[in-house]
């Protein structure tokens, strides 16, 4: 069910079979009390934005329970609860703020003076989940400490966590009707001690809506299909893209750069997501015959390419950056000292 609205009040009523049972009492029990509670004759409370379930439980015999689930909106910022530490939030990646992705992670930096790496934790609210990637070993972060469950990260002055979220119009979320602004909390032992408003995009969606106007941009009137790919390949290498960091045996993954996924963010490619997307361009473009991801389709001496065809002719794109796989360059670690380029959150 979903309440809209700080102190929205709804009455559970539960059926119990047999009718003529002896003992007829029921327990009903809120998982998140700081979302909503439940009398003891299950009237719910919504008390702030989140999602959580309403357990009801026989007391006969061998304690039959069924579950109503809760998506609480409309409530105003969770309160900030008191602390005896000092906390600042930054996003690393470069982006903006309401850059927020739906099954693409991003990494924050918490500035605090709190010692205790396993004090923390966060959560998120309106039904959308933890997106858990944990803490990846990031080759351009300098780590003195990984908690066990590799959700969260000492460096110097704070520490970071890999933060994302589920879609909340898929079918992978049980609480996919709720709608409205989310939050990140920052949990300090269970007490929220930051709040962070965000609104999440749909990925799928966004990059869609990357090849669209990557199409639009570039093509012109009078083209044909063979020259408006060579229109959208011309039009991405003039936003420089770059190789995938990779020495040969391991991808590179940088906390200050945003998710390999977001290649509309960062114009960085290999030569799988390279194919992918001129076949995605291909298809956007239209009137092609055939078209061919060559990664899967080619020999692997041509599998950085797209190859389309129109009656007899056949032509192969790409733009997959002409570097060597092994070559990374120079990787600078970040510097948590310096929050100037970081994009402070709360």
């Amino acid at each position: 069910m979903d309440l809209d609205g700080p102190k929205k009040k709804f009455k559970l009523k539960a059926t119990l079979y047999p009718q003529n049972a002896y003992n007829k009492k029921l327990t009903f029990k809120s998982t998140d009390e700081s979302i909503a509670i439940v009398s003891k004759n299950g009237t719910i409370t919504a008390l702030s934005n989140g999602t959580c379930k309403i357990k009801i439980t026989a007391a006969d015999r061998n304690k039959l329970s069924r579950y109503c689930y809760v998506c609480v909106t409309g409530c105003t910022t969770p309160v900030i609860q008191k602390s005896d530490y000092k906390y600042e939030v930054y996003l690393l990646d470069g982006l903006d703020k309401d850059d927020w992705y739906a099954e693409n992670s991003r990494v924050i930096y918490i500035k605090t003076d709190n010692p205790d790496i396993n004090s923390l934790d966060w959560k998120t609210s309106n039904g959308v989940y933890k997106y858990l990637q944990g803490v990846r070993r990031f080759a351009d972060v300098n780590y003195l400490d990984i908690r066990d469950d590799l959700e969260v990260a000492r460096v110097d002055g704070g520490y970071i966590m890999s933060i994302g979220f589920s879609d909340p119009e898929s079918g992978d979320t049980l609480f996919g009707v709720c709608k409205g602004k989310n939050y990140i909390n920052l949990m300090e032992n269970s007490k929220c001690v930051a709040s962070i408003p965000c609104k999440i995009k749909k990925y799928e969606t966004e990059y869609k809506k990357a090849v669209k106007e990557i199409v639009w941009q570039s093509s012109a009137a009078g083209m044909d299909p063979f020259e408006r790919m060579q229109a959208a390949v011309d039009y991405i290498e003039k936003k420089h893209p770059r190789y995938l960091a990779n020495d040969g045996t391991y991808l590179y993954t940088f906390a200050a750069e945003p998710s390999d996924e977001l290649w509309f963010k960062s114009w960085r490619f290999d030569s799988l997501t390279t194919p992918t997307i001129l076949c995605s361009i291909a298809k956007e473009i239209g009137g092609f015959d055939k078209i061919s991801n060559l990664y899967y389709d080619g020999n692997w001496s041509e599998h950085w390419y797209a190859r389309v065809t129109i009656g007899n002719q056949t032509k192969d794109y790409t733009f997959c950056p002409d570097v060597s796989t092994g070559d990374i360059g120079e990787i600078r670690k970040i510097n948590f000292m310096d929050t100037s380029k970081m994009t402070k959150i709360y």
